[in-house]
């Protein structure tokens, strides 16, 4: 009895020295006898304008030499240095079409071993989308502080809001550019010139993830 509670308890700690093998290597320990490099972690896409962006966890040890992207048509390859090995790094694909791309995403070592492949999509915006973008037109203004403008506008609901821009003339007849980051429908501007022209360019992406804001042409706004 005794010497089946130890094998027992030598099973336990053998099971749990083995439930939690390195987040990078688990899924290769079916190929134990190969060098097989560790997949990228933190994997995450963004769009952007012509042009992509991909975020990702390199595995220790310097077991990446290379990143490869395998698309439809063609395949990129990206070196990795040796001194990136265990950071968190990034790389941009340049020069693409607005359309819709997807790649198996997946790391090789230095004897050109694969990974397990990953995923990911994208949808590229260009000029076809920058043409559909309109400045946000002003439903109300009110005069509030005694000397401050608050507009409200119709919103986008179809893009995200990055950035508004505008341009007004202050009390001191002195011109003033303001941006927004982020903003609601909702604006206040210091300090206006009651009945000077107000001048507005709006900033948006598709979503939220998105890594380049567009911009709508400076249009002088119609307040009511």
């Amino acid at each position: 009895m005794k010497n089946l509670g130890i094998l027992l308890l030598l099973i336990v700690i053998s099971f749990a020295s083995c439930s939690k093998p390195d987040e990078y290597y688990k899924d290769l320990l079916i190929y134990s006898d190969r060098n097989n490099p560790g997949k990228l972690q933190n994997l995450k896409g963004s769009n952007g304008y012509y042009r992509l962006k991909i975020k990702y966890d390199i595995p220790p040890n310097n077991s990446v030499s290379k990143i490869v992207l395998k698309g439809a048509t063609d395949s990129l390859v990206f070196d990795v240095p040796e001194g990136k090995s265990g950071t968190k790094d990034s790389l941009i694909v340049k020069d693409l079409m607005e359309t819709n791309y997807r790649y198996q995403i997946y790391s090789l070592n230095k004897d050109n071993v694969k990974s397990i492949k990953r995923e990911l999509s994208f949808k590229i915006y260009g000029d076809r989308y920058k043409s559909s973008l309109t400045t946000l037109n002003v439903r109300s203004k009110a005069t509030v502080n005694t000397n401050d403008l608050r507009l409200i506008f119709n919103g986008d609901r179809a893009n995200v809001l990055a950035k508004s821009k505008f341009e007004y003339t202050d009390r001191a007849n002195k011109l003033v550019k303001l941006d927004f980051k982020n903003p609601t429908d909702t604006i206040v501007l210091p300090n206006y010139k009651t009945g000077t022209d107000v001048y507005l360019s709006n900033g948006f992406i598709p979503t939220s993830n998105s890594i380049d804001t567009l911009y709508t042409t400076k249009k002088k706004l119609i307040l009511p």
